[in-house]
């Protein structure tokens, strides 16, 4: 069960590399079970702003 969806979009284009390893590093907290960073694939017709999903 997905229960949150979080988007985020970066100032700078060369920062999306940095925001996406902290994010990966929430993964070290004990009680994360499972959670995934990844990059947008910018397929999106009606919009390409976000850089980086968390679910």
């Amino acid at each position: 069960m997905i229960r949150h969806i979080v988007f985020f979009s970066v100032r700078r284009k060369q920062d999306v590399e940095a925001v996406r390893s902290g994010l990966l590093a929430l993964g070290k907290i004990p009680h994360s079970k499972h959670f995934e960073v990844t990059l947008n694939t910018k397929v999106d017709l009606f919009s390409n702003a976000i850089d980086v999903v968390v679910y």
